[in-house]
């Protein structure tokens, strides 16, 4: 059995620590816990394949675009990115691309 411990208080060691059982056994345990980490990063998180298909974002991403998942993984050809900023993001992504082959 795996738990994940939240902290209700601001910083560690503040507020009321509650631990809660993931599901037991399986594949789940980890992806669960993953999604439960990279949600707790305070940032805006996002996994795209080599190809630029949005493949994972934190609930972070979600709240601060007020989009789903599906509506982000068509970032290209919607609003997502500014219209003025894509030329320069679709160019940022596949230079990044190139460098890492």
């Amino acid at each position: 059995m795996v738990y994940v411990v939240r902290l209700s208080g601001q910083r560690p060691n503040t507020g009321d620590v509650d631990t809660v059982p993931l599901s037991k056994g399986g594949m789940d345990d980890g992806l669960t816990f993953s999604r439960l980490i990279v949600d707790s990063i305070p940032g805006l998180v996002a996994l795209l394949s080599p190809d630029g298909e949005v493949r994972f974002v934190n609930r972070q991403i979600l709240e601060y675009t007020g989009r789903t998942l599906g509506e982000l993984k068509q970032w290209g050809t919607n609003d997502t990115v500014h219209p003025e900023d894509l030329p320069h993001v679709v160019r940022v992504f596949t230079q990044s691309r190139v460098s890492s082959a």
